[in-house]
């Protein structure tokens, strides 16, 4: 069932970027259906075929008084069987009984009553404060959440037919992120439903929040939030030539800034090395558009900040000696020769000056923070000279 539901997401994709060429998912759909049928009946399954359409509707009222006959035996007494050996390759038994019947209910009936029929269901389920030693509790816990995926993605799929679904889509997902905020299920579905970064919207202005409380923060959503403004940063780039940054661009990329400086502010977020090295990544960009020295200086700070609270991540030292090599100023240190002048005796003696160098200066931090490095770099000088 999960595959045909692919096929004509896939083939509706295909119809929104060719309008001319538009394919018919029909034969998805009526597969579908003959599926859900022959589970609900309990039928010897036959190959669909297109002369068993009529079947497939005088079927249709027995399906769906069996499902919720099923349903009605198993939603009061929840049994915790094997689900936490097998979780999460294996649903609950409740679980996958409600997808057929809520799939089933959406072809008939219509997406509003499928909803209806889960939600009624979901709350049905009395679920306690979650207990880690309680399985059957935890268990109510986990079918509740599956109930809401399933809710999630009717009201997703129809938002890919009709773009009115689509604040329903957003208004729903808001609910389910407060509702199960450590599911990375949810976390994951935050770049498909929320396109916008937009201050005014409901799902944005939950991130922010859970940034300034500490029970609420979640690092997860974070960070597929930050995915959003990056990709769209790099969508308004031009191919050709990617160092000239758009006025947009540059919105989309001081939006991302406020967002990881207000995270490297909290106690609870700051110790986060993704955060950091896209906060470097951000200055390396801002640094394109001003002078080369005034930018190796913005880059140096943003790494003293950095190895603050994550001194261990090599990661950063390495990002760090990428953006200034890009901005040509990841240098050696170089001695000089200066002729100083002795007014005294009338006679000039040369003077020697070390110019410290950025890579020299990144190796010593690294040093500094025991950090592995392969190959000093005064052993990469004897290696580099000629034989």
């Amino acid at each position: 069932i999960e595959l045909e539901l692919r096929e004509m997401v896939k083939i509706q994709r295909e119809n929104l970027d060719n309008e001319d060429q538009r394919k018919s998912d029909t034969i998805h759909r009526n597969r579908m259906l003959w599926l859900l049928v022959h589970i609900g009946c309990g039928k010897k399954f036959a190959p669909y075929t297109e002369d068993k359409n009529g079947i497939i509707l005088s079927l249709m009222e027995g399906a769906d008084r069996s499902f919720r006959e099923w349903i009605e035996e198993d939603i009061g007494s929840i049994s915790c069987s094997r689900i936490f050996q097998m979780a999460p390759f294996l649903r609950h038994s409740v679980a996958d009984v409600i997808f057929f019947q809520a799939w089933l209910t959406k072809f008939s009936a219509g997406t509003q009553d499928s909803l209806s029929l889960v939600q009624s269901l979901r709350d049905r389920i009395k679920v306690d404060k979650p207990d880690r030693f309680d399985e059957l509790t935890l268990t109510k816990s986990f079918l509740v959440e599956s109930l809401d995926k399933i809710c999630l993605d009717l009201v997703w799929f129809d938002s890919l037919f009709n773009v009115v679904e689509k604040q329903k889509l957003r208004n729903f997902y808001h609910y389910c992120i407060k509702a199960h905020s450590c599911s990375n299920y949810f976390q994951k579905k935050l770049v498909m439903v929320q396109e916008s970064t937009s201050i005014v919207s409901p799902i944005w202005q939950e991130i922010l929040s859970s940034i300034q409380n500490k029970e609420k923060t979640n690092l997860a959503l974070i960070e597929e939030a930050c995915e959003i403004s990056v990709t769209k940063f790099l969508s308004v780039l031009d191919s050709e030539n990617p160092q000239e940054i758009t006025a947009i661009g540059y919105g989309f990329l001081y939006k991302l800034s406020n967002l990881l400086e207000r995270c490297v502010t909290k106690p609870f977020l700051k110790h986060s090395p993704l955060i950091w090295r896209l906060l470097m990544w951000c200055t390396s960009i801002e640094c394109l558009r001003k002078d080369s020295k005034v930018g190796c200086e913005n880059i140096k700070v943003m790494l003293y900040r950095a190895v603050q609270d994550v001194p261990w991540c090599k990661a950063l030292y390495l990002d760090a000696a990428l953006h200034l090599s890009r901005i040509q100023e990841l240098t050696r240190t170089k001695k000089m020769i200066v002729n100083s002048s002795d007014e005294e005796e009338g006679n000039e003696e040369p003077r020697t000056e070390y110019i410290p160098g950025t890579l020299d200066h990144i190796n010593e931090l690294m040093v500094e923070k025991d950090i592995r490095i392969r190959l000093p770099l005064q052993e990469l000088e004897v290696l580099l000279e000629p034989l």
